[in-house]
């Protein structure tokens, strides 16, 4: 229960304003509680990001060249999102039907593991910022760190050797 949630399991489903100083402490509680990050949260999240890039490489798709990067090299992209989406959910749904994994669970962790993906896209960003910055490779750089850092330093980054970030076939 997080969110909008609150509001309706807390609040009847009116629109809730702090009265006091207690109602905010009362309200920053439930909050921290329905969404601090967990263990179970992470290793949902950290499942889901591993069979994504897995469907990434498996999933069929039609297979484009892209442009030209700073190098000259032309990678191959493989639109495969649209099968990787429902494949994704029919796994889901046996997961659920077969009592493996519920959506009722999933409901119950949504805001435990929101919070950990927000956590790891600030922190992969920032590694990959790093990177860029300590390979020497960055392009676009207007100098301004906050703004650099959110537009991205290198084109095509790669990580680990395996994933191209943009879920672009090698």
């Amino acid at each position: 229960m997080c969110g909008a949630n609150q509001v309706v399991h807390l609040n009847n489903g009116y629109l809730w304003f702090p009265s006091s100083v207690d109602a905010l402490n009362e309200a920053w509680a439930a909050l921290v509680k329905e969404t601090h990050p967990t263990m179970t949260a992470a290793a949902l999240y950290f499942s889901f990001l591993a069979f994504t890039a897995l469907f990434a490489f498996i999933m069929p798709g039609v297979e484009i060249t892209g442009r030209p990067d700073v190098s000259g090299n032309v990678l191959k992209y493989r639109c495969n999102a649209y099968g990787a989406w429902w494949f994704s959910l029919l796994v889901l749904a046996i997961l659920h039907v077969s009592g493996t994994f519920t959506l009722s669970f999933w409901y119950d962790s949504i805001g435990h593991v929101m919070t950990c993906a927000v956590l790891w896209g600030d922190i992969f960003a920032l590694i990959l910022y790093l990177i860029g910055l300590a390979s020497k490779n960055a392009v676009r750089m207007t100098g301004n760190h906050v703004y650099d850092y959110f537009m991205g330093k290198q084109a095509c980054s790669r990580f680990f050797l395996l994933l191209l970030l943009s879920l672009k076939k090698m």
